[in-house]
């Protein structure tokens, strides 16, 4: 019965204590620190796709100052690409990656959930999140290897061509790639 009591204390108090430190001048700076965050993102390639298992790095921007203090969590994409965290701060830094995926600008970003002065970039919701793109790494082109035969770049100025397939070297128009000192 006193757990009872407790817990429908807890219940009532703690949200009459948010409002009145929204309320008092002074605490309002604090209780900004405290604001709930629930943050909902997906992960997809270049093309649209899911990419699930991305490595997804949150920081809940919960002290002042830079962010060295803030908590991270690090977790996976689900199989649709889908992620959600919760936590308490001013807004929330996100950073996605994967083995075999290059990053973008559009893979990172900062949301914020109180309003200090920029626009509000809340992602509440799973059938609105916050969308973050990873590139696919292609097949690397096998390197043309040209074998030494002494050719040698001008310093002062003159140049030489080479033909990119044959790796032969010109003095005259016939390369596809001209090098001079």
């Amino acid at each position: 019965m006193r757990t009872i009591k407790i817990a429908v204390v807890l219940i009532v108090a703690i949200p009459a204590l948010w409002v009145l430190l929204r309320v008092i001048p002074g605490f309002r700076y604090v209780s900004d620190f405290l604001t709930p965050i629930v943050f909902y993102g997906k992960v997809i390639d270049e093309k649209g796709n899911p990419v699930p298992s991305a490595d997804v790095l949150t920081s809940f921007v919960n002290t002042p100052g830079p962010g060295e203090g803030h908590p991270k969590r690090t977790f996976k994409s689900d199989s649709q690409g889908c992620f959600s965290a919760r936590g308490l701060g001013l807004g929330i830094v996100v950073q996605v990656s994967k083995a075999g995926y290059y990053t973008m600008d559009k893979s990172s970003g900062s949301f914020t959930y109180v309003n200090v002065g920029s626009p509000l970039n809340r992602h509440t919701s799973s059938s609105n999140p916050a969308i973050f793109v990873l590139r696919k790494m292609g097949q690397a082109e096998p390197l043309i290897f040209k074998d030494h035969h002494g050719e040698k770049i001008a310093r002062d100025g003159t140049p030489i061509q080479m033909n990119l397939t044959t790796g032969y070297t010109y003095q005259v128009t016939n390369g596809d790639i001209q090098v001079e000192c």
